[in-house]
């Protein structure tokens, strides 16, 4: 028998769900823009380019940025089986509102250490801990004898603090925070808001006391350096605005000009460059996951939705169909009792009121519409009530399937929004039985579906 879903299904937040709540997203706020020296650089061409034009990317184990080479080519982010889990370690420190763009394919250096460069930080992988951290970027370079380039590149020198402990070190150096902007910046971090420690994860100690450099005020640390506007110029940031400075790149241009490590490439080149010896040799590498998808998506929320649902099974047949009909996947304006609607016969809207909202709760809802889209593309789609009715019970069935295996068998224990709330609720309803199911989807949908026999 031939099954149905109407021309526009739509996920609704149902009739005892249209309060809706924001979550509200902890992230650096004040730590937005890129800087070098002189007036604040902006972001590359690409991030226009990508924002407004479909991109396929590829998300399996990670995300790929394409465009940074000037064509498809780019840099990916990804996690790898028994190494590295960069990706992870790239949405704990903030993103790309806070990494910026990879600027490096992965490289093994001294040691079995690996590295890959962001424009703001360096992700380090320790083969004896198993777990990547950022590195000292700005003490290498001092190492390295640049503090000249840097200073020229207004970056303040180090400064020594004569502790003998690490403790006697932290102490002295925390003490050299007498910007209250760049504190404040400090402390506003990805990891743990106002905490101490997540911060010196995140930045590392202070190397310097602020130090003026023109039209702003910028403080060494041992990872990223903070710079403060204070006085207003053409071209600059307005007063009062903290930004990170691009760390990653002072150590490209200092440290891997013209490596080839640097150069851009396809998004299905996930290799690792080895530079432990003279020769550079390219090393073949396992990805955490086997599957690898490229999805029309330009939007970094719901590409990091998807990437859960590489992890579901349930939503293979909906990932599958999305990745070979290059099914459009957008944030959209929609109606205020409806979180995303899929557009026969291959584009998905979801409500740009989810953008604040849990990803693996965006990743449940988008897995209702991609069971639509499954359905579509098999050709289970007569016009008929009570298909309509069964392609939602299919479809709810999925999205509480994800919902479950990205939350755990209880759903969200703390449930922060109406859309975690409403995706607990539909959990347990499948959870209880055919009947409850059905009896959901008819009080739900029965209006939607009549209109489609």
């Amino acid at each position: 028998m031939m099954l149905s879903v109407p021309r526009k299904q739509t996920t609704s937040a149902g009739r005892n769900w249209l309060r809706r709540v924001r979550a509200v997203a902890l992230g650096l706020g004040l730590i937005a823009a890129v800087t070098t020296s002189g007036a604040a650089a902006r972001e590359p061409d690409i991030d226009s380019a990508k924002h407004e034009s479909p991109v396929a990317i590829a998300v399996s184990s990670g995300w790929f940025y394409p465009g940074l080479g000037g064509d498809s080519t780019g840099f990916g982010v990804r996690n790898f089986a028994d190494g590295p889990r960069f990706f992870d370690a790239f949405r704990r420190y903030g993103g790309l509102d806070v990494m910026g763009y990879p600027t490096s394919r992965p490289w093994i250096g001294p040691g079995g250490f690996i590295y890959q460069l962001t424009q703001r930080a360096l992700m380090q992988w320790s083969p004896d801990e198993d777990n990547v951290q950022l590195a000292n970027v700005y003490e290498i370079l001092r190492e390295a004898g640049y503090d000249d380039a840097l200073y020229a590149r207004s970056i303040p020198r180090t400064e020594p603090d004569d502790s003998t402990t690490l403790a006697d070190a932290r102490a002295v150096r925390m003490a050299w925070m007498t910007d209250s902007a760049i504190t404040q910046a400090f402390l506003a971090g990805p990891i743990e808001a106002d905490s101490v420690d997540a911060a010196i994860e995140l930045h590392g100690l202070p190397m310097s006391h602020p130090e003026a450099f023109g039209p702003f005020v910028v403080q060494r640390f041992q990872r990223t350096a903070l710079q403060h506007w204070v006085e207003a110029v053409d071209g600059g940031e307005p007063v009062g605005t903290v930004v990170l400075v691009n760390s990653g790149d002072h150590y490209k241009d200092l440290l891997l000009d013209d490596s080839p490590v640097t150069a851009p490439h396809a998004h299905d080149d996930t290799r690792m460059l080895d530079l432990r010896d003279e020769a550079e040799v390219f090393v073949s590498t396992v990805l955490a996951t086997a599957t690898e998808r490229t999805y029309n998506v330009i939007d970094d929320a719901l590409a990091e939705a998807l990437r859960l649902l590489e992890g579901v099974p349930s939503a293979a047949p909906g990932l599958e169909a999305a990745a070979e009909v290059s099914a459009q996947i957008r944030f959209r304006s929609l109606s205020p009792d409806v979180f995303a609607a899929f557009t026969a016969p291959s584009r998905i809207g979801v409500s740009r009121d989810l953008l604040n909202e849990r990803r693996e709760a965006v990743a449940a809802v988008l897995a209702h519409e991609l069971q639509h889209l499954a359905d579509f593309h098999d050709q289970q789609y007569v016009p008929s009530e009570a298909a309509c009715l069964e392609a939602e019970i299919r479809a709810v069935t999925a999205e509480a399937s994800a919902w479950s295996s990205l939350m755990g068998p209880a759903g969200a224990e703390n449930p922060q929004s109406a859309l975690e709330r409403m995706e607990n609720a539909r959990l347990r309803a499948v959870q209880a039985g055919t009947e409850t199911i059905r009896a959901l989807v008819e009080d739900g949908w029965a209006e939607q579906c009549s209109q489609h026999h």
